[in-house]
């Protein structure tokens, strides 16, 4: 799924929009608050750093619109991830949350090679599963493993606070 233009970008972006249309409706049944997040992890093979930042909005009671946004800053590159995933929230005791979700992932390289440089634009598919616990503040401080599944496939780990 390699592709190259501005095609794929206004096809990523148009179905991450089309998800968030069809959350918003639902939030407003919900209890549950929307909540903004930051998290920092590894990416690959653990020697390239991610910072990212995310929303967490409720669509159901355990349904949860989950995009993000993360820089990671690789060997000869830096790359911009867009995702637009959805997790469901498992059934165990509370105050610990354990997720599964997937979602897509809009992958941009930015590359800056000593015979050339230029951007690069990937579809992707992320498959992920989360754990965390709510404390008596309200932050939730989690784990999460991600695989995101695209020409250039990778493995994330990351450690983050919602508040």
């Amino acid at each position: 799924m390699h592709h190259d233009g501005h095609s794929t970008t206004w096809l990523a972006a148009a179905a991450m929009l089309v998800v968030a249309l069809v959350a918003a409706p639902a939030q407003a049944q919900v209890q549950a608050p929307t909540r903004f997040g930051a998290h920092a992890g590894i990416w690959e093979d653990g020697s390239n750093p991610l910072v990212g930042l995310e929303l967490l909005t409720p669509i159901s009671e355990n349904w949860f619109f989950n995009p993000s946004f993360d820089f990671v800053s690789a060997d000869h590159a830096n790359l911009y991830i867009l995702s637009a995933d959805a997790h469901f929230d498992l059934d165990v005791a509370r105050p610990t949350l354990l997720w599964v979700g997937g979602g897509a992932a809009l992958i941009i390289r930015d590359s800056d090679w000593p015979h050339g440089s230029g951007t690069d634009t990937d579809l992707g598919l992320d498959v992920l599963a989360g754990a965390g616990f709510t404390t008596a503040s309200g932050l939730i401080p989690y784990v999460q493993a991600k695989a995101v599944l695209a020409d250039d496939s990778s493995a994330v780990l990351t450690l983050g606070l919602r508040f």
